[in-house]
């Protein structure tokens, strides 16, 4: 036993020396993350989403993908591989997750290395990690199928190849197809992410092009077209022209008119993910308070700051060391200036919820880029005075890792134990036809069940009001009024979902005659 005993410490001993203490903790958050993203793939209900992405697009042939009408649920890569796992490992919720569980192990790589190319074997090593893997709302995206967690994964990988382009001494041609190449990915997988992957290969280019070295200019910015986007541009017009020759403006409407709509959104999901009130609950007034205050103030604000020194680091001379913030700082910067011009210019609506995700990537990525200036640096001691926010952001971050559910799909919690309980109910009373019906929010989820599991006494579940009549009623939570009115008879008021799942109460008797 002593034995076994020296041996185990002798291992950590080895794994601290060659991989350091922070970086293996690191590791093992990530470790864990995977293994909580796994169990929730695995176990939650379908959503609604991902319903009508299965209903609309993968019950035929794999050319329905690229070939169907535009539909924004169609994120053309993503469906295809979900098409690709569901044809090879039959349809559970877990195989039909399985693309996005691919991304967070792509995700949670990047994000490693993202964070040892800043802090090397600091313990800042640690708190990078848990505060761009550890954001619940991200982690959602992860477990269900949509593909905004696949695309953020290969938009990790583009900048972690941007980076080791700027860090090398010459101009790298593998280096920038690989940030060409996954930014297209990137792209392919979620088209709301065309403006971040846009902006970072734009401040790749503008930070090659500003700090030369040896080279000159006009051979480096034809290496950046030729291998960057090059594979982006002709990769993204390939897999994305046919389905978007049949988009109108109509196909964009998901989105927020104001920018305060976008952070609020991004706020909310991020610090309120479980309905419950993290670190703060003790103090219910101050939460929402800071909650306020960040969506009016600190992120506007932040994120000025952020635009600024990204100006100055541009056009300041420094060392080699200050290439990693300017190139994060710079690609933020250059995704809200992309953001904001199509949105002025165009009238295309401003990333609201899930499509400005991967904002709570890079916005923190780059808070915490600034610590890996040069020592004694005006932009160093910005990044010192960054950390207690991203610290902040950790602790709210941390009591959250519990979810049951999903942030933007909640109703859908319980949907997969409701659909259970009506074929339980069906089978008892041997009804040869069951009508479903209740709130339309549910109507993509539960045909999902039906088709899935081969319910053939129930009727399709169509479109219709909460009022209307059925055997059984799957209401969500803002249409409870339907109990009442309808004199129906709760079998299940889910804490998690807040979803009901009722039945019409049996005539008596005496009304029935």
């Amino acid at each position: 036993m002593h034995d076994r005993y020296q041996a185990f410490l002798g291992f950590l001993g080895m794994v601290r020396t060659k991989v350091g203490f922070w970086r293996t903790l690191s590791a093992l958050c990530l470790v864990c993350l995977f293994v909580l993203i796994m169990v929730r793939a695995g176990t939650q209900s379908i959503t609604a989403d991902e319903a009508l992405n299965y209903n609309s697009f993968l019950r035929d042939s794999i050319g329905q993908v690229f070939t169907s009408h535009y539909d924004a649920n169609n994120h053309v890569l993503h469906t295809a591989l979900c098409w690709l796992s569901i044809y090879f490992f039959g349809l559970t919720e877990f195989t039909f997750r399985i693309p996005t569980l691919v991304g967070s192990i792509l995700f949670f790589y990047a994000i490693f290395q993202l964070a040892s190319i800043l802090f090397e074997r600091q313990f800042f090593h640690l708190i990078a990690t848990i505060a761009l893997a550890g954001n619940p709302y991200v982690i959602d995206f992860f477990t269900v199928a949509r593909g905004y967690g696949l695309a953020l994964a290969f938009l990790a990988l583009a900048l972690l190849a941007a980076l080791r382009t700027v860090g090398s001494d010459e101009v790298g041609r593998t280096h920038l197809f690989h940030a060409g190449l996954w930014s297209s990915l990137s792209v392919i997988s979620n088209l709301a992410f065309l403006f971040p992957a846009t902006g970072l290969l734009i401040a790749l280019m503008l930070v090659l092009l500003r700090f030369p070295g040896q080279q000159k200019r006009p051979v480096i910015a034809l290496a950046v077209i030729d291998s960057a986007w090059g594979p982006f541009l002709v990769l993204s017009f390939l897999v994305l022209v046919m389905p978007l020759l049949t988009a109108t403006p109509d196909s964009f409407l998901f989105g927020a008119k104001r920018w305060h709509e976008t952070i609020a959104s991004l706020v909310t999901g991020s610090f309120f993910h479980n309905l419950e009130i993290p670190l703060l609950c003790s103090w219910p007034a101050f939460f929402w308070y800071v909650c306020d205050k960040t969506t009016a103030t600190y992120v506007p604000a932040l994120a000025g700051t952020i635009f600024v020194a990204a100006l100055v680091l541009l056009f300041r001379p420094g060392s080699r060391q200050n290439f990693v913030p300017l190139l994060v700082s710079l690609a933020f910067s250059l995704t809200v200036a992309l953001v904001w011009l199509v949105h002025s210019l165009a009238h295309v609506k401003l990333p609201v919820m899930r499509t400005g995700i991967y904002f709570l990537f890079l916005f923190p990525l780059a808070l915490l880029s600034f610590l890996s200036c040069e020592r004694r640096s005006p932009a160093r001691r910005l990044g010192w005075a960054f950390l207690p926010i991203v610290v902040f952001l950790v602790l709210l971050y941390v009591p959250q890792f519990n979810a049951k559910a999903t942030f933007d799909w909640r109703y859908d919690a319980s949907t997969k134990k409701f659909v259970e309980v009506i074929e339980l109910v069906r089978n008892y009373t041997a009804s040869p036809n069951v009508r479903v019906g209740g709130s339309w929010l549910f109507k993509e989820a539960l045909n999902f069940y039906r088709l899935k599991n081969h319910y053939d006494h129930w009727q399709p579940i169509v479109r219709q009001k909460a009022m209307d009549p059925a055997d059984f009623y799957v209401l969500a939570n803002t249409d409870r009024e339907a109990v009442k009115a309808l004199n129906l008879r709760v079998l299940f008021d889910d804490p998690v979902s807040q979803s009901i799942l009722a039945v019409p109460m049996p005539i008596p008797p005496a009304e029935a005659k």
